[in-house]
């Protein structure tokens, strides 16, 4: 297993860098090989942390978002300023955001990066499917937290990120006037987040149900 934890974070480094060799030639490190990699072993944030840590670069890569992680310390900073030293990219496709959020889901790297952007990321792209994914795991991460007493990365009156995610995921459902699945959210999730929009997702379901069969 730890030969196989090196390998995906040395793939996952080459991805962040995106390093070339001495003719220029691009290398290209294909993030859905990664996800089954760590599927097939079952990697995930259990395992080394600089798993957890490289992943969360990767994604934040993968989906061009701002490079901000929640704890870490200091040694990935090269890795930082090369991803915010990279040139203008092309802009992202289904495909691609499909990826990092099936890489995101199975690592869990929820210590070192926020499933917020994810999520809108994901409902943006009309990738559903993918941002609930993303909420199960990082609530279910929550959920282990809990029972182990264990504090979060978020203290105080501070809401945990993964509650936020789940909020935003019912949110965005309802901008998209996907109530049913609004209510199949908020009623999966009720005790991590759904239960703040539960009457309103039962309410808009049932009044869009009986709009159609009138």
């Amino acid at each position: 297993i730890k030969l196989v934890e090196n390998v995906l974070c040395e793939l996952m480094r080459l991805f962040n860098s995106s390093k070339t060799n001495e003719d220029d030639e691009e290398v290209f490190v294909d993030l859905q090989v990664v996800t089954c990699l760590a599927r097939a072993f079952q990697i995930n944030h259990d395992n080394d942390n600089s798993v957890s840590k490289t992943a969360a670069l990767a994604i934040q890569y993968a989906l061009h978002l701002d490079n901000k992680i929640i704890s870490g310390d200091d040694n990935h900073n090269n890795i930082s300023n090369v991803m915010n030293d990279e040139d203008e990219r092309e802009p992202l496709t289904n495909q691609q955001v499909s990826v990092a959020l099936a890489l995101a889901a199975q690592i869990a790297p929820w210590e070192f990066l926020s499933p917020i952007p994810l999520v809108e990321t994901a409902a943006s792209f009309d990738l559903w499917h993918g941002a609930e994914s993303i909420c199960a795991s990082a609530t279910k991460q929550l959920q282990r937290q809990q029972q182990n007493a264990n504090p979060t990365t978020n203290t105080g009156e501070q809401e945990p990120l993964s509650i936020t995610a789940v909020k935003t995921l019912i949110d965005a459902s309802f901008d998209a006037r996907l109530y049913r699945q609004a209510d199949t959210i908020a009623t999966k999730f009720y005790n991590v987040g759904g239960k703040s929009r539960y009457i309103k997702a039962r309410f808009q379901h049932a009044q869009s149900t009986i709009d159609k069969v009138i």
